[in-house]
């Protein structure tokens, strides 16, 4: 009748030991002074996949200066195509152009000056030749007071 408790107990404690062993500690990721990025994945009208991303940033063209940066990949595998491109920040444009497909997609960056308050940052896209439109959208909660200061991203 011992052998039957003593068994579990002594490789349940094996197991622990041997966890805690092998496991690497957590290595602690700084914060961001200017907050975590939001993002967000969907499809187009004809299935073309798609990534948003946004942030606020101090690293602007003017040190200091809170920037609200917003990425856009479209992850289409036909090169050669032309994409009309519109972001825009709390619903007014601040970037219109187009890009042209390569291989692996398109992947555009943008930044315009943060306003103060909550952010809406959203990324239209309409296909020149097949007509495909894509859209999406971001929320950022109001910056972060450290966020402006020069800190370390």
């Amino acid at each position: 009748m011992r052998k039957n408790v003593v068994l579990p107990v002594v490789a349940a404690s094996v197991a622990a030991l041997t966890m805690s062993l092998t496991s690497q500690p957590a290595t602690a990721v700084p914060l961001r002074p200017c907050g975590p990025p939001a993002a967000t994945k969907g499809h187009g009208t004809k299935g073309t996949p798609f990534t948003l991303k946004s942030m606020y940033d101090d690293d602007g063209p003017q040190e200091g200066v809170v920037v609200v940066g917003e990425e856009f990949e479209i992850l289409t595998q036909v090169s050669g195509q032309v994409w009309d491109l519109v972001f825009t920040y709390n619903r007014k444009p601040f970037f219109t152009g187009n890009d042209t497909s390569k291989p692996g997609g398109i992947r555009e960056v943008r930044m315009t000056r943060y306003l103060g308050g909550k952010s809406h940052v959203a990324a239209h896209a309409k296909n020149e030749k097949t007509g495909e439109v894509i859209d999406g959208a971001v929320d950022l909660p109001v910056a972060p007071p450290g966020c402006g200061r020069g800190g370390e991203d």
